[in-house]
């Protein structure tokens, strides 16, 4: 879902080969930011989207509107970059601003019962994936509803006996991230009207989030309990 890109904070401005393309500011287009305007995602997998495949699909779409009956490219289409703000509600209701969950629970309950929870914020959320944490820990036995693990959607829970490997996993990932390059990240866009989504991600503030986690897993362990992510 996250693929990486540079921005500058108030506008973008991306060649093409027959025209360029100037972003409005943040605030250019209130009605980029309705909650129910209609998202274009990738249709590939969220966990192995690369920068490049991002950015390339992008462009595709791009070029298709500009041959289409609907756009003249004597007239060039102005596309509206939002950079998120999470202290503006209007942002934080966008449905591409996903946060989640992870619950410490116990499988073998007769009833549904969450003993202690860590959150995941939008920002944490993007950053998962982002940074390929999410990626990583797919091969691990999560266990859903649709059987899709990790990658479900829904409801996926990971028995005691994969934490200690999920500590190593987040310990490895982690040691990939660089805690002094802040990256902006591209989260999708929507077509009417023409805007695209931007989150800056702050790396000191996502390896704060996973130390948490990471002591959160260790005393999941201890109480030999087990993890039901809801992202």
């Amino acid at each position: 879902m996250y693929a990486r890109t540079v921005a500058h904070k108030n506008y973008i401005k991306i060649p093409s080969e027959n025209q360029s393309f100037f972003v409005a500011k943040t605030k250019a287009s209130p009605l980029s930011t309705h909650k129910h305007a209609p998202f274009v995602r990738p249709r590939c997998s969220p966990y192995v989207l690369l920068t490049l495949q991002r950015l390339i699909s992008f462009a595709a779409y791009i070029k298709t509107l500009q041959q289409s009956k609907k756009f003249s490219i004597r007239h060039p289409m102005k596309v509206t970059y939002i950079l998120i703000d999470d202290a503006d509600p209007r942002h934080r209701e966008l449905s591409i601003c996903r946060s989640g969950t992870i619950n410490r629970v116990l499988l073998e309950d007769y009833g549904y019962k969450v003993y202690s929870s860590i959150a995941v914020d939008a920002h944490n959320y993007a950053a998962l994936f982002h940074y390929g944490l999410a990626d990583a820990l797919s091969g691990l036995p999560f266990m859903s509803e649709s059987g899709n693990g990790l990658d479900s959607w829904d409801e996926a829970f990971l028995h005691c006996s994969s934490l200690k490997t999920m500590l190593n996993i987040i310990a490895e990932e982690r040691r990939k991230i660089d805690p002094e390059n802040p990256e902006t990240v591209l989260l999708g866009w929507q077509e009417e009207p023409p805007a695209a989504f931007l989150r800056e991600i702050d790396p000191q503030r996502f390896l704060s989030f996973l130390n948490e986690l990471s002591l959160f897993v260790r005393t999941t362990i201890k109480e030999d309990a087990d993890l039901e992510f809801i992202l």
